[in-house]
């Protein structure tokens, strides 16, 4: 009996083992069948963080189904983000996809947002069905980046509340941009109350404005994507800073879980295809006919005459000369300096009705850039005929650009410096 007992008990273990085993087949079988796909996108960066959106929803839902990783420009985009495998490259993947939105050739005449562009083309090339995920872009920050202090506070010496402000626009897309002297209003209006910081890219067309701590040149992406994340609000066309303003996570001592965000867009770009539903978007499709059924989707306000023929071709229907001189098309024209100060100043009314506010008790600005004037624009570019973007916009380039109230852009790109330590603390 005892024999038969230990022959029981021994057939019992060998099964245990073999189920254990079956199942571990199992699990190496499910890791075998993963398909290894590599995404690429050569792209701006905007164009690339939506396609983060539809990486994680691919995953989220067929992370079962496929191992993914990415190539595309801006590369910093992807830093820390958990749906990508490393392991799978462009030599050994299964299927290669370059990543593509043609569903913008809808956005005109159907209820389709960017965000779902590279989703929908996903769902094309894999043939799967992807559902949409969260409405914004997927950037992730380490809990080592949130610790740090921001650029911001590294300069000044002080964690101070600041937005973003971007016043200018890629050179080659001058349809884009709106008035400087009208940013530069807004600006002077919430001098003292509302600090802002200038950023833009070396080499785009960001004339300088006065009156704010000057980043333009000093971020690379992920910089600028940890200064966003510090900051209190975002003013700008439509741009990568918009897209970047509701993916990036909020100080909660800063803002509440959405990011203020005052959008002046015009008539280029239909508002169901850029707007996010909790920005202070200013559009203007409908306001004029050539943007009435949608937007013009334009490239610039006038020839720049640099040899691009597709994007010259591409020129405004309606453009307008502006008392500074600067030309701009119509539909930027109906959007007044005192509609994007209005647009800021509900914000503001806003947070202080809930007992926060955007100030910084005891700083005064004048008194940094006076001892710090490699921040201060007016001491740096004191010349708008510096930047040959502005002149590109301004048909008269004499009398006419010396009364801009703002100041140019550096001739030469100011070298990215990287100022954040690892282990100061906010």
């Amino acid at each position: 009996m005892a024999d038969e007992k230990k022959n029981e008990e021994i057939i019992d273990v060998k099964a245990e083992v073999v189920d254990v085993e079956a199942e571990v087949v199992d699990v190496k079988a499910e890791v075998i069948e993963k398909k290894k796909v590599f995404i690429t996108n050569m792209q701006a960066p905007g164009d690339v963080l939506q396609l983060s959106a539809a990486i994680r929803d691919l995953v989220n839902q067929h992370g079962d189904k496929f191992a993914v990783n990415v190539s595309t420009t801006a590369m910093d985009i992807w830093e820390n983000n958990p749906y990508l495998d490393k392991n799978v490259t462009e030599a050994n993947c299964e299927q290669i996809i370059r990543s593509e939105y043609n569903l913008i050739h809808r956005s005109n005449t159907h209820p389709w947002h960017f965000i779902h562009g590279f989703r929908k083309d996903l769902e094309e090339k894999l043939d799967i069905k992807i559902e949409q995920g969260e409405f914004k872009a997927d950037v992730h920050l380490s809990d080592a980046e949130k610790g740090w202090m921001s650029q911001i506070h590294e300069i000044t010496g002080s964690d101070l509340k600041y937005w973003i402000i971007v016043s200018g626009t890629k050179s080659d897309f001058t349809a884009k941009a709106w008035e400087v002297t009208r940013y530069q209003k807004l600006v002077d209006h919430f001098k003292d109350q509302i600090l802002f910081v200038q950023v833009g890219e070396s080499g785009h067309g960001h004339p300088g404005l006065r009156n704010v701590i000057d980043l333009r040149g000093k971020t690379d992406t992920r910089q600028l994507i940890r200064l966003i994340h510090h900051s209190c609000g975002i003013v700008c066309g439509v741009t990568f800073l918009m897209h970047l303003a509701p993916a990036i996570e909020t100080r909660s001592d800063r803002t509440f879980q959405t990011r203020p965000a005052v959008i002046i867009a015009g008539g280029r770009e239909p508002a169901q295809w850029e707007a996010y539903p909790f920005h202070q978007y200013m559009n203007r499709c409908s306001t004029l006919k050539c943007c009435d059924l949608g937007g013009c989707w334009k490239s610039r306000v006038q020839d720049l005459k640099d040899g691009d023929k597709e994007k010259n071709e591409s020129v405004c229907l309606r453009p307008v000369t502006t008392k500074s001189g600067q030309v701009i098309p119509k539909c930027l024209d109906l959007i007044s300096a005192a509609d994007v100060i209005r647009a800021v100043e509900i914000y503001k009314q806003g947070y202080e009705a809930e007992g926060m506010s955007f100030g910084n008790d005891g700083f005064k600005l004048d008194d940094f850039l006076s001892k710090n004037p490699g921040y201060d624009t007016a001491k740096n570019d004191n010349d708008a005929n510096a930047c040959n973007w502005l002149g590109k916009i301004y048909p008269q380039q004499n009398k006419t650009q010396e009364k801009v109230n703002v100041a140019g852009t550096p001739k030469k790109p100011k070298k990215v410096v990287k100022p954040e330590k690892e282990p100061a603390k906010s």
